[in-house]
């Protein structure tokens, strides 16, 4: 936790500054509308949760296999989980007391730009985060942004706010646990930075709030962070055994947790309502707007991760086309062309 949200919300401990990532962006706000749809969100959830599993925990897929023993205890635990109330409060419990306070503060009315640029002066960690993201491909025009104040001047209120949420809420991925958890922590960021962004940008094109949009995806992947320890608590000689099956069953516990986690979280009603509704029916396009939104986040974030940017580009055309400016702007900051090297 950065020594800005230590004065803002006090704790006993702070936990090790966080490595830095390269930032992407959350593109502006643009004219265009989303129109997602669900004929154009083509192949099935399940695939999809399969092949992410088997990229975050790089071990083998076996698509057919059923379930053994191992897997039918893990799912056992997860239900268990999921309906002790008195379990709910151990999922997250640091999340918990940071994430109400965060978004109260980031959307005060007293929070101007001047306000917060007081606030990220403060910390150098802040302070390098929106410096970087005003150099990120689509909001830098020019010569490299050096200063704090050009870097806020560039990215307005919005960015900032993003970019602080970033910062704050980075930790609540947490790669202390066991082996699943500490060999998918720095690949599940990555997976939940991209969604995360993603998301906030096929909000702001359907006149959705981008910060709600934003939290509610880290929420989603902070929820296979909770399903992972679970795993991982789960003992056994034989290895995981991913197949269709299996995984359907545990991303049917991750909405449930989602659901969770957002009322931990007392996220606005909005975002609480996609939440519920995604705990209850699962992350599927054929839903409200505001779940295709999380449902688009994820299926776009996920083919970044799986493949390079070429293959991402051509099998995200389809989604792309349909999600508008701000989506369109996000995906390819994320994509650098081969003359332009990530940053």
């Amino acid at each position: 936790m950065t020594a800005w949200l230590s004065r803002l919300i006090p704790t006993r401990r702070a936990p090790p500054p966080a490595r830095r990532e390269p930032v992407a962006v959350i593109a502006p706000a643009g004219k265009a509308t989303c129109t997602l749809h669900a004929e154009m969100l083509t192949g099935g959830q399940s695939s999809s949760d399969l092949a992410f599993l088997v990229w975050l925990l790089q071990s083998p897929a076996d698509a057919q296999a059923p379930l053994g023993a191992r897997e039918e205890q893990a799912l056992h635990h997860l239900s268990r989980l999921v309906a002790d109330p008195g379990a709910h409060a151990h999922l997250l419990p640091r999340a918990a007391a940071v994430v109400p306070q965060l978004l109260a503060r980031l959307r005060a009315a007293s929070s101007s730009l001047s306000d917060l640029e007081q606030l990220v002066s403060r910390d150098i960690t802040l302070v390098a985060e929106v410096i970087g993201m005003a150099n990120s491909p689509y909001y830098r025009r020019g010569a490299a942004v050096v200063e704090l104040a050009h870097a806020i001047q560039v990215l307005g209120i919005e960015g900032l706010r993003a970019t602080i949420a970033r910062v704050v809420l980075k930790p609540l991925i947490d790669a202390r646990g066991g082996e699943l958890v500490a060999r998918s922590a720095r690949r599940l960021w990555t997976h939940t930075d991209r969604k995360a962004q993603l998301c906030a940008a096929l909000a702001r094109g359907d006149g959705a709030d981008p910060l709600d949009a934003y939290v509610l995806a880290l929420a989603h992947n902070a929820a296979w962070n909770v399903t992972l320890r679970a795993m991982d608590m789960v003992a056994g000689s034989t290895p995981w055994r991913l197949g269709t099956a299996f995984v359907a069953a545990l991303a049917q516990r991750r909405d449930q947790l989602l659901a969770i986690i957002a009322m931990q979280w007392h996220l606005p009603e909005g975002a609480a309502r996609v939440a519920a509704d995604v705990g209850e029916r699962g992350l599927t396009p054929e839903a409200s707007a505001h779940v295709v939104h999380l449902y688009a986040g994820d299926r776009l974030a996920s083919l970044l991760c799986l493949h390079d940017s070429a293959s991402a580009t051509a099998l995200a055309s389809g989604l792309l086309d349909a999600a508008g400016a701000p989506a369109q702007a996000c995906f390819r900051a994320f994509t650098p062309s081969p003359e332009a090297p990530s940053r």
